[in-house]
């Protein structure tokens, strides 16, 4: 008896180490993931998750009859102006886009972070009306939050965009690109 006893008592800590090993494991490739697929000062996507987005959410079969456009919100001077201000107060007004950004994105869309003063978002409609409406939407909700780097200088956004009409024609870093090259045309004129 004493002999099942021990052989329980090993079956039963072996399952417990086996147990707490996956939950490790499990919460190691968790935080892998978070590391590689955040932008992590504001908690929020980076490029990387951007781009599995991008694919995920336009090759969706039952969704190729939908329009998806790649906009990019450009800051404007923004590396200049958070130089001058200084990183808190940079951080803290990107964290309040990034609240803005998150709470705008329906299921089939996307949003992330590329860095100094960039946000890019996957926009998913049904036509260019619906379009420009979102747009808008997203325009008016940066504006009526008073995204600010300080009290007297109010952010503003160049926007490009770059169109894809049921599946891109291009790889997710292409759309993105055209649609940074967009804010730059934006920007000379």
């Amino acid at each position: 008896s004493h002999i099942i006893a021990l052989l329980v008592i090993a079956i039963i800590s072996l399952l417990i180490s086996l147990i707490y090993a996956w939950l490790y494991h499990k919460s190691t490739k968790k935080k892998i993931r978070y590391a590689n697929y955040t932008y992590k000062d504001l908690d929020c996507p980076n490029v990387e998750q951007f781009k599995i987005d991008i694919v995920n959410n336009m090759s969706n079969t039952t969704i190729l009859s939908k329009k998806y456009s790649v906009v990019a919100f450009k800051i404007r001077r923004f590396v200049a102006i958070s130089k001058m201000l200084g990183e808190k107060d940079a951080n803290e007004a990107l964290k309040k886009a990034t609240q803005i950004f998150s709470g705008v994105c329906s299921f089939d869309e996307a949003y992330a972070y590329l860095g100094d003063g960039v946000f890019v978002m996957l926009i998913r409609y049904h036509d260019e009306t619906t379009f420009v409406r979102k747009l808008n939407m997203i325009k008016a909700f940066l504006a009526k939050n008073s995204i600010t780097l300080s009290k007297e200088i109010p952010l503003r956004f160049r926007i490009g965009v770059c169109h894809a009409f049921g599946g891109t024609k291009g790889t997710a870093m292409e759309m993105v690109d055209n649609a940074l090259a967009a804010c730059k045309i934006a920007e000379e004129k």
